[in-house]
């Protein structure tokens, strides 16, 4: 969730949002002795969404023996942003989500690569024979001010999330959730769903703890929230500073058989300067960042002091388009502006060819992904579908597109595009706004075109991602269309994976055929991190997991 250290905002979409406030540092950990964390069980062999393919020219980062682990020690992180809300039921932002996870677990949890589901708070959960509930077994965890995770946790915590969240959507077809007893969770469907599984790894259905919730209320809650992850807030002082310390509460166990997390302590600073996060990392003021500089990437990859990794991601970009706007009106001039770019040129120019040209909405990183009907290059072609336009023999009207003012990606793809554009006729006109503004055009539909957003996958399921590209609400668009409306509900109900991802296929040449929005580039996640950092991988929802990092010294 979903979700930019670039800004972007959306229902599930991870958009940065900007909230005022800074929160005071969070109060001790209980000084009473913690119990003895628990082994993890091995994987649960459950019903899951359709598989995630894997780039597999970026190798996972290995494991290392539980002889070479090092406990103790800093682990200082510069990023562009940090996070702003601490609340998953509400937040759609990507700097909330990727650090929130050291904190805040959910019921079915994402494997070290993040491509299969695995045991999160539940050890073990059974599906009904009709397909329409789930009964889920809480293992003995404890949230990390001690007390017990019970069945009674969890419904608050759902019940929240679906029907008082910015993800309440995505929630819907859960009819009822229950408490069957301390340690048992059940969660009736309206309607059998493939993806319910996937939906219970989002954060948005991470659980809180209920009575201290209720004592504080949400506001103070939030400042130091109460959870069962590896790691809980210490301090946090909203674009400047945010450190993690160890939950000493925490259920797993680590490769050398001691409670996890390894590390002492996390530091996330704010350093909004790519290039400044850089330099960080290489005079050793950090340990690591992410979202390097684009142009600095392939020089950074022989740094002596770090590593520069490549990592699969689920992210693509894209101009959005208001079809209740001209020209987006006419869907020849949408597809006009698909045939008009050089993509191969575009990721160049904007990503020194990091990234790789989109063939679709979806990323090849995300399930039931297809390259089948992509736009080539054709100037030609999009001059004669500009003659078939309503706008043929007249003037075309502007183009008029928003940047958000801190997407230096965005101000880089539309002035790329703007050249590109000209040349088959199309006159474009860019303003650079805040992304607060650019989010309340967006959300409002008052906008006509915005470059600078992207979309990263927050589940493994497609089902997410077309929900909000194509059904509701359509990238605010205001496109519909019957057909592609009841191919979508066909494909969330299908078990059968081949058959759903056919379904989901072929949506994908709907989008494209329809000009729904002006697919552009697919780029991976990249991190650039001390040599002395050990066992760190950014999974493809682009979540940094400090869980099991260890230094070597």
């Amino acid at each position: 969730m979903k979700k930019n250290v670039e800004i972007l905002l959306s229902l599930m979409i991870v958009f940065t949002i900007v909230l005022a406030g800074c929160a005071p540092a969070a109060t001790e950990a209980p000084s009473s002795e913690a119990p003895a964390a628990t082994e993890a069980p091995a994987e649960v062999e459950a019903p899951a969404a359709t598989e995630v393919p894997v780039q597999p020219t970026i190798p996972p980062t290995p494991e290392p023996p539980a002889s070479g682990i090092v406990r103790g020690g800093t682990l200082s992180w510069a990023r562009g942003a940090i996070p702003e809300n601490l609340d998953m039921t509400w937040s759609t932002a990507n700097q909330d989500w990727w650090i929130m996870v050291n904190v805040i677990e959910p019921l079915v949890m994402l494997n070290d690569a993040g491509t299969d589901l695995e045991p999160g708070l539940a050890e073990t959960w059974e599906m009904s024979e009709d397909e329409l509930s789930y009964t889920f077994h809480l293992r003995d965890a404890k949230f990390n001010n001690g007390t017990d995770l019970t069945a009674d946790d969890v419904v608050f915590s759902i019940d929240r999330a679906r029907t008082d969240g910015s993800n309440t959507w995505l929630f819907e077809n859960i009819a009822s959730t229950e408490a069957v007893d301390a340690k048992t969770f059940k969660m009736t469907l309206a309607e059998p769903s493939p993806s319910a599984l996937s939906l219970m790894s989002l954060l948005a259905v991470g659980v809180y703890n209920k009575a201290e919730f209720e004592k504080l209320g949400v506001d103070e809650f939030m400042k130091d929230p109460v959870t069962t992850g590896p790691f809980m807030v210490k301090e946090w002082k909203v674009g400047e500073v945010f450190v993690l310390e160890p939950n000493p509460y925490y259920w797993q166990l680590g490769e050398d058989g001691q409670p996890l997390p390894y590390l002492d302590e996390i530091v996330v600073t704010q350093v909004p300067e790519a290039t400044t996060r850089v330099l960080q990392v290489q005079s050793e003021t950090v340990l690591g960042t992410d979202g390097s500089p684009y142009s600095m990437i392939e020089t950074l990859k022989s740094d002596p002091v770090a590593n520069l990794t490549l990592w699969p991601a689920t992210q693509s970009r894209y101009i959005f388009l208001n079809h209740t706007k001209p020209p987006f009106d006419d869907v020849n001039i949408r597809l006009a502006l698909n045939y008009a770019i050089d993509r191969e040129a575009l990721v160049q120019v904007t990503t020194s060819g990091v990234a790789t040209p989109a063939k679709s909405f979806f990323s090849p990183g995300s399930a039931c992904w297809t390259g089948d009907y992509g736009f080539e290059y054709d100037p030609e072609k999009a001059r004669e579908l500009i003659a078939q336009s309503k706008y043929a023999g007249g003037e075309i009207p502007t183009i008029h597109m928003d940047i958000p003012s801190s997407s230096l990606i965005g101000s880089d793809i539309a002035t790329a595009l703007q050249d590109m554009w000209s040349q088959v006729g199309f006159t474009v006109e860019t303003q650079q706004l805040e992304g607060p503004v650019v989010s309340e055009s967006f959300s409002q539909k008052t906008f006509t075109a915005i470059a600078g957003y992207q979309w990263t996958d927050d589940v493994l399921d497609p089902e997410e991602q077309t929900a909000f590209f194509m059904v509701d609400p359509a990238l605010y668009s205001g496109w519909t269309d019957d057909a592609a409306l009841e191919l979508a509900d066909k494909a969330r109900k299908e078990f059968d994976p081949d058959a759903r991802c056919d379904m989901y296929k072929e949506l994908q040449k709907i989008f494209n055929e329809q000009g729904v929005a002006v697919i552009l580039f697919n780029n991976p996640f990249d991190t650039f991190v001390n040599k002395n950092v050990n066992n760190f991988y950014q999974i493809p929802l682009g979540w940094l997991k400090f869980g099991k990092v260890w230094l070597s010294q």
